[in-house]
């Protein structure tokens, strides 16, 4: 969650844009990419959580992996 700023955040054929005060919830087990262009978008500050993904009651539809 950018608390200022924005960052680009890619995760497998998807490409979102986060700014202060977007949240989003991602698989930190696949691979994933963060992009910040600093001269476009200026400073950033973010705040990051991880927890077990069994603690999530989300169901992962759209996925490619069935959940764990």
């Amino acid at each position: 969650m950018p608390l200022a700023g924005e960052i680009r955040l890619e995760q497998e054929d998807r490409r979102l844009r986060f700014r202060a005060g977007d949240i989003g919830l991602f698989d930190l087990s696949r691979p994933w990419r963060a992009v910040h262009p600093v001269e476009e978008t200026g400073e950033l500050r973010v705040a990051m959580l991880t927890f077990p993904r069994t603690l999530v009651p989300v169901a992962c539809t759209g996925s490619s992996r069935a959940p764990a």
